[in-house]
């Protein structure tokens, strides 16, 4: 349902009726208009809002003017509702923004919570990394000795398998 326009309805209606009174000539003293022009141009300002909320109460009306009198309190009636059901949604959806920006809020202290965390255990992580290189190194280290020690012995028993075979040969 559009809304807009028996706001501007209205709205234009609240125009009219202050433009045409402002040079109305109206004397408080008989209250009424002096010349026929202020009282035409207040009965069209006004004109325009009685056609849409209907007739004064208790003004003689005709059975089209009361049929329509009825229209325009339905409408009214639904205007209202309309509007309370926009208003209730507009609850709701600050009700969700607020709950969606609470979460937001929750995962981004959880977010800095965890940061200070990894700031926390940087050091640490650091500290068990260097231990691994040096345990890493200290392998290696030992690796290459027992390799060493191995090419050593290997060309130990050549040598002695060399000299047992001179010796055999004399």
């Amino acid at each position: 349902m559009d809304l807009k326009a028996p706001l501007l309805l209205l709205l234009a209606a609240a125009a009219a009726a202050a433009a045409a009174a402002a040079p109305a000539a109206f004397n408080f003293s008989t209250m009424a208009f002096e010349d026929a022009d202020s009282a035409a141009a207040a009965a069209a300002a006004t004109a325009l809002p009685a056609a849409v909320w209907g007739p004064p109460r208790g003004a003689p009306t005709a059975p089209e003017v009361l049929a329509a009198e009825q229209f325009n309190k339905k409408d009214f009636f639904k205007i209202a509702a309309a509007a309370s059901l926009l208003l209730l949604a507009l609850f709701a959806l600050s009700a969700k923004k607020k709950k969606a920006v609470a979460q937001s809020f929750e995962q981004f202290m959880e977010l800095q919570q965890q940061q200070q965390q990894r700031k926390r255990q940087q050091p640490q992580r650091r500290k068990q990394q260097l231990r691994r290189q040096q345990q890493q190194r200290r392998q290696q280290k030992q690796q290459r000795r027992q390799q060493q020690q191995q090419q050593q012995q290997s060309q130990q028993q050549q040598q002695r398998q060399q000299q047992q075979q001179l010796q055999l040969c004399f």
